[in-house]
C-alpha cells in the first residue's frame, strides 16, 4: 500500500492534538524580550529572553474573596449539578494564573472562599484581574472556565464596589460539559499474520459510561470493547450523563502482496467443443510452500476441457495464503438433427433445419436459410455455425418412395349414433380434419371429414368423405305419473312409431298399470331407427292424520281430534263436519274426506280417560331458623314437581314460605297441594373474628346480648367470660324459643417487638454502598442522620455514608417498639499520585504514589518501567496524565491523576529572572527560581559586566542573596548561566538595592 494516513478526531477538551499544547502548559502568550549592551554583545547571543506561564496556578496570598453560591442557580444542560462535584475558583491577570479556592458541591447554597492577589490590606482584586472557574464532576470530566457562563446578582466582578467589598452573590452559574478523556491508538493494520484487533480506549474517567462503536457511520456495537478483522474508519462515541468524546482509529486490511498474479488477461476464458485450455498462474515470489488446484492437481500450469471453475490455493512460506479463481467455458456447438435418411415422395421435398444456427453452408445449394427444396436424389451436406463461432457439420441422403393409396366410403347412420373409424391398416402416420393424429376416430356429428394418412416412408395420402344421420322416434311420456290405490292407469305411445317394446314384456303401443314402478318402451319408425323413453308411476296412499293411537286424557278433562291437516270438507261418525272434535267419553271415533288425488279416505281413532292421584299435605310447620324439615310424598304419584324447582319425592326445607307440590301418576294425571314452613329466629353470634393480648393482658369476651343461657368450650356457662391466654374461644347460645347458634373468635398473643440489623461487613470503603437489612415487627422506619440511604425494599435499605454513621432501624406493634444500632465504618485510602510537575523532552521523570499497598498506573500512550509499583519510571514525549489505582491493607481503592507537561525549552519551566533586589525588606532578596526542584542537578554561574564570575554553584537551593567574597555586590547589569540536567538557561540580571 501507499502513505499511511492516521486520523484521530479531538473532541473540545480532549488532550492530545499539537494545537491543544498551550492548554497543557497553560496558555500564556510567548512574548520576546531583548536587552541590549554595546560591551556585551556577546552575551545578547547566548540568551533567549522568552516567558511562558505554567498550566498550573501559582499559590495565591491571604487576602480573602467571597463569593455566595445559592443552591438553585447551578444548572448543567437544565439539570442539577450531580452531588460531589469539585468547584475551583482560580484569578487571571495578565499571563498569571494565581490558585483561589475550592468547595464540594452537596446540591446546597454554599460559599466560595477564594483568595486573590493584592498585596494589601484593602479587600479586592488587581486591577485587569479576572475570576476564572473549573469544575470537576464526579464522572472525571474537567469544565473549564470557556464552558461555563456566571451572572453576577447586584456585584460585578469588574465594579469597584465588588472590589471594594470583597463579596458577590451569583445570579446564574450556567455550565456547558466538557469531553470524557480518553484515548485510541491512530492507526492499525490487520493481514494474514494479524487477521483481527483489538480496539479499546484508554482513560481516567471511562466506568458507567456509553459506548457507541461506528465502523463507516453505520452502529456495529454498543461495548466497552471490540475484536474486529474488517478495515476502515471506526469511531468511538464515549458519553455519560453531561459529558461526551469521540475518536477515530483507522483499521487498514492488508492482505500483503499476492503470492502470484493471474497469467491470463481476463478472469473467463472460452473455446468452442473439443479444443483444450491450458491455465496457468505467473508467481510474484519464489517463497511458496505449496499449490494445489480445485482439482487435485499441484502443478502451477494444468489442462481443461470442461466448463468450470478452476481455483488455485498457494502457501507462502511466511505461512500467508493466496486464491485466485480463473472460469472456463465451453460454448456449444449448433445442434444439428438431420435424419440419415430424406424421402422424396413426389416431385420435391423441403429440407429444414429449424433455426439450428445463424450461418448455413449447403453443397447443393447457394441458399444461405436454414432450409432448401430438394427435387434429386442424392446426398446433400450442411455446415452451420452459430454466434459465438462454433460449427457444426451434417448431411442426409434423400431417396424416392412409393406414394399411399387409400378410400373412405361416405356412411349413413341414425341420429345419435356415433361412428367409428379406423385407417390403421393404410400407414403409419395420421391426420385427421378434426385435428386428431390417431389412427381411429369416432364420430357422431354430420358433415364431410377428411384424413391425411403417411406411410413408413414419410409419403402422405388425403381422402375426404361424408357422414349423414336418419331422424329417430320422438316419444313424449311424463316423468311422473300419479294414480290412486285401486284405480288402474292408461298410457299411449302408439302415435311415435310402428313397433314397440315395454320392460313389462308387452309389445302393445297401449298399457294399463296398477302398481307403482318404472316403465320403459322402446320404440321403432319406419326408417328402422329406435328411441326408448321411461315414466315413474306412483299410486299414493290415503293421507293420514297422525293422531296418537288411542288419544288419552285424565277424567274432568276434554280430548280434542284435530282435522285441520286434513282435506276439507270432513265428516265424522258423530255426525259433526267441524275440523276441531271435542270428545268427552271413552269409545271410537271416525271420519271421512277426498284427498287431492280424488281418492275416498276413511280414518279412526280411540278415546281413553284416566282417573286422578289424591295428595294432602298439613297446612303449616315451625322450626328454628337453620333448621330443616323432610316432607315425604312418594306414595301420592310417580312424579313431582314443588315450586323450589325440586323433582324429588322427598324435599328437605328451611326457608320461610310457601311450598307447592304437583303429583303425576303413571297415566300422567296430576293433583296438587301446598304447606306454609314458619321460623323461630335462632340466635345470630357475631363475636369479633380475632383480636390480640399482649404479655400479662387479659381480653373480656361478651355473648351476652345473644341469648338467655351460653355454653362455652371453655367449660363457662356466664354470658362475659375473660380471655388471658390465646387460643380459640367458642359459645352456644339459646334463646327463649328454644333456638341455639354459635359463634368463635380468635385470641392471638403478640410479643413485645424486637428489632435487629442484619450487616455483613463492619466497615465498607468510601464510595462504596452496604445493603443493610432490618427485621421485627411492623409498620418500621430506618433513622439516616446524613440521608445517604436509598429505600430498597421497605425493610432494605442501601447506604453510602461519606464517614462513620451509625444507621437506626425502629419497630412498632401496638405492645411497643424498639430500635437496634448498626455502625458502617468508612475506610478512606489516606494515598496520592502525587502533584502535578513537568519535564523537558527526552528526559525520564520518577512518578511518586503514596498511601497505598498496591498500586497500578493506567497510562494513555507511554510505556511504564512498571506499572505495579509506587514510583515507576516514564519519558513521555508530550503533555499527558497519568492515573494510579491505589489499593490499602482493607482492599479500598482511590483513583487519582497526575498530570505532566512535557516542554521543549527550559523556559517553559523555568522563568528567567531579570530583577534582583536584594535589599533586606523580605521581598526578592534572594535569586529564586521557580520549577527547579523538577531537575535531578542543576549548576548556576554569575557573570558581572566584564564577564568575571561572581558567583557559581553546583545543586543550587535558590538560596544567593547577590553577595560576593561575603559582601553585597553593586547596583548593575549581571548575566547568569543556569544548567539544568542538560538544558540551558541564560539571561541577563539587573541588580539594584531600592
Amino acid at each position: 500500500m501507499g502513505q499511511k494516513h492516521f486520523l484521530r478526531k479531538y473532541a473540545k477538551g480532549a488532550i492530545g492534538s499539537k494545537s491543544q499544547k498551550s492548554d497543557l502548559k497553560s496558555g500564556r502568550k510567548l512574548e520576546g524580550q531583548k536587552i541590549g549592551f554595546c560591551v556585551f554583545l556577546f552575551f545578547i547571543s547566548l540568551f533567549n529572553l522568552s516567558t511562558l506561564g505554567a498550566q498550573n496556578c501559582i499559590p495565591p496570598n491571604n487576602q480573602l474573596h467571597t463569593i455566595k453560591i445559592p443552591y438553585n442557580v447551578i444548572s448543567i444542560k437544565g439539570d442539577s449539578l450531580p452531588n460531589g462535584s469539585e468547584i475551583f475558583g482560580l484569578f487571571q491577570s495578565a499571563d498569571t494564573l494565581r490558585c483561589g479556592g475550592s468547595i464540594t458541591w452537596t446540591n446546597q447554597s454554599t460559599e466560595l472562599k477564594l483568595y486573590g492577589a493584592t498585596t494589601n490590606k484593602t479587600p479586592g482584586f488587581l486591577d485587569g484581574e479576572q475570576i476564572k472557574f473549573r469544575i470537576r464532576l464526579p464522572s472525571g470530566c474537567i469544565i473549564e472556565n470557556v464552558d461555563i457562563k456566571i451572572t453576577f446578582d447586584s456585584l460585578s466582578p469588574n465594579t469597584d464596589k465588588f472590589k471594594k467589598s470583597g463579596l458577590s452573590i451569583i445570579k446564574k452559574f450556567e455550565i456547558s460539559p466538557s469531553n470524557l478523556n480518553f484515548t485510541l491508538p491512530d492507526y492499525f493494520k490487520i493481514n494474514c499474520t494479524k487477521p483481527s484487533v483489538l480496539l479499546k480506549p484508554i482513560g481516567s474517567n471511562l466506568s458507567n459510561v456509553k459506548y457507541e462503536w461506528y465502523l463507516n457511520d453505520s452502529l456495529i456495537s454498543t461495548e466497552s470493547q471490540i475484536n474486529t478483522g474488517k478495515g476502515g474508519f471506526y469511531t468511538l462515541i464515549v458519553s455519560k450523563k453531561f459529558c461526551t468524546n469521540s475518536q477515530i482509529i483507522l483499521v487498514e486490511a492488508d492482505k500483503d502482496s499476492p503470492l502470484f498474479e493471474v497469467g491470463n488477461p481476463n478472469d473467463t476464458i472460452t473455446s468452442c467443443p473439443g479444443s483444450k485450455i491450458q491455465l496457468f498462474f505467473n508467481f510474484a515470489t519464489d517463497s511458496i510452500q505449496s499449490l494445489r488446484w480445485n482439482t487435485g492437481e499441484i502443478t502451477p500450469e494444468i489442462e481443461v476441457d470442461k466448463s468450470g471453475s478452476y481455483t488455485l490455493t498457494a502457501i507462502g512460506k511466511n505461512g500467508c495464503k493466496a486464491i485466485d479463481t480463473l472460469v472456463v467455458e465451453f460454448f456449444k456447438s449448433p445442434v444439428v438433427n438431420l435424419p440419415d435418411t430424406i424421402n422424396l415422395c413426389k416431385d420435391s421435398v423441403l429440407v429444414k433445419l429449424k433455426g439450428a444456427g445463424s450461418i448455413y453452408y449447403w453443397s447443393t445449394s447457394d441458399s444461405e436459410s436454414d432450409s432448401i427444396w430438394v427435387k434429386d436424389e442424392g446426398n446433400i451436406k450442411v455446415l452451420v455455425g452459430n454466434d459465438n463461432g462454433c460449427f457444426t457439420l451434417d448431411s442426409t441422403w434423400v431417396r424416392s418412395a412409393p406414394s399411399l393409396i387409400f378410400n373412405i366410403v361416405d356412411t349413413l347412420a341414425c341420429e345419435g349414433l356415433k361412428i367409428r373409424l379406423d385407417v390403421k391398416s393404410f400407414g403409419t402416420t395420421y391426420n385427421w380434419s378434426t385435428g386428431l393424429n390417431k389412427s381411429a376416430i369416432e364420430l357422431d356429428k354430420a358433415g364431410t371429414y377428411s384424413v391425411r394418412v403417411g406411410n413408413k416412408y414419410g409419403c402422405i395420402t388425403e381422402d375426404f368423405f361424408v357422414l349423414s344421420y336418419l331422424p329417430r322416434p320422438k316419444i313424449n311420456l311424463k316423468d311422473t305419473l300419479y294414480g290412486c290405490q285401486g284405480q288402474p292407469l292408461t298410457i299411449d305411445v302408439t302415435s311415435s312409431g310402428i313397433s314397440y317394446q315395454w320392460n313389462n314384456g308387452s309389445k302393445s303401443g297401449i298399457i294399463k298399470v296398477e302398481d307403482s314402478g318404472l316403465y320403459t318402451v322402446k320404440v321403432t319408425n319406419v326408417v328402422g331407427c329406435s328411441q326408448s323413453d321411461t315414466t315413474l308411476v306412483i299410486f299414493k296412499t290415503r293421507a293420514k292424520s297422525n293422531w296418537p293411537s288411542p288419544l288419552t286424557a285424565c277424567n274432568g278433562q276434554t280430548i280434542i281430534a284435530d282435522g285441520h291437516n286434513l282435506p276439507q270438507p270432513i265428516y265424522w261418525s258423530t255426525g259433526s263436519k267441524e275440523l276441531m272434535l271435542q270428545i268427552a267419553k271413552a269409545g271410537l271415533y271416525s271420519v271421512s274426506y277426498v284427498d287431492k288425488n280424488g281418492c275416498q279416505i276413511t280414518d279412526s281413532v280411540r278415546a281413553i280417560f284416566y282417573s286422578n292421584p289424591s295428595i294432602t299435605l298439613p297446612d303449616t310447620f315451625r322450626i328454628c331458623s337453620g333448621q330443616t324439615q323432610t316432607i315425604d310424598v312418594r306414595n301420592f304419584g310417580k312424579t313431582y314437581s314443588w315450586s323450589n324447582g325440586s323433582k324429588e319425592g322427598i324435599v328437605t326445607l328451611k326457608d320461610e314460605q310457601l311450598y307447592r307440590v304437583t303429583v303425576t301418576n303413571d297415566f300422567g294425571c296430576q293433583a296438587k297441594d301446598s304447606l306454609r314452613l314458619l321460623l323461630w329466629p335462632s340466635p345470630i353470634v357475631k363475636l369479633t373474628k380475632s383480636d390480640t393480648i399482649c404479655p400479662k393482658e387479659s381480653l373480656g369476651i361478651d355473648a351476652r346480648s345473644f341469648g338467655i343461657k351460653y355454653k362455652w368450650n371453655t367449660g363457662e356457662t356466664t354470658g362475659l367470660i375473660a380471655a388471658s391466654t390465646p387460643g380459640l374461644y367458642q359459645v352456644t347460645v339459646t334463646n327463649q324459643y328454644g333456638c341455639t347458634g354459635q359463634g368463635s373468635t380468635q385470641v392471638n398473643a403478640l410479643n413485645y417487638p424486637k428489632a435487629t440489623i442484619d450487616q455483613t461487613n463492619p466497615f465498607i470503603c468510601l464510595g462504596d454502598s452496604l445493603v443493610l437489612t432490618g427485621t421485627g415487627a411492623s409498620p418500621w422506619r430506618w433513622l439516616d442522620p446524613n440521608k445517604s440511604s436509598k429505600l430498597l425494599t421497605a425493610n432494605r435499605v442501601r447506604v453510602k455514608p461519606t464517614n462513620t454513621t451509625k444507621y437506626g432501624y425502629v419497630v412498632q406493634n401496638r405492645c411497643g417498639f424498639d430500635t437496634a444500632y448498626s455502625i458502617v465504618n468508612i475506610r478512606k485510602v489516606k494515598g496520592s499520585a502525587g502533584r502535578d510537575t513537568a519535564i523537558l523532552a527526552g528526559h525520564k521523570i520518577q512518578l511518586k504514589a503514596t498511601g497505598g499497598k498496591s498500586y497500578q498506573w493506567i497510562t494513555p500512550k507511554f510505556q511504564l518501567s512498571n506499572e505495579k509499583i509506587a514510583n515507576p519510571e516514564v519519558s513521555p514525549s508530550d503533555s499527558t496524565y497519568f492515573i494510579v489505582i491505589i489499593q490499602d491493607e482493607n482492599n479500598c481503592r482511590l483513583r487519582d491523576t497526575v498530570n505532566i507537561g512535557v516542554y521543549s525549552d527550559i523556559t517553559e519551566l523555568i522563568k528567567p529572572i531579570n530583577l534582583f533586589t536584594p535589599n533586606g525588606d523580605g521581598k526578592n532578596d534572594v535569586l529564586k527560581f521557580n520549577s527547579l526542584d523538577l531537575f535531578k542537578s542543576n549548576k548556576i554561574t554569575v557573570f558581572n559586566r566584564w564577564g568575571v564570575i561572581v558567583y557559581q554553584k553546583s545543586g543550587y537551593q535558590n538560596d544567593w542573596g547577590g553577595t560576593y567574597d561575603g559582601s553585597l555586590l553593586p547596583a548593575g547589569i549581571y548575566f547568569y548561566v543556569l544548567e539544568a540536567d542538560d538544558a540551558v538557561l541564560k539571561n541577563a540580571l539587573t541588580l539594584i538595592h531600592n
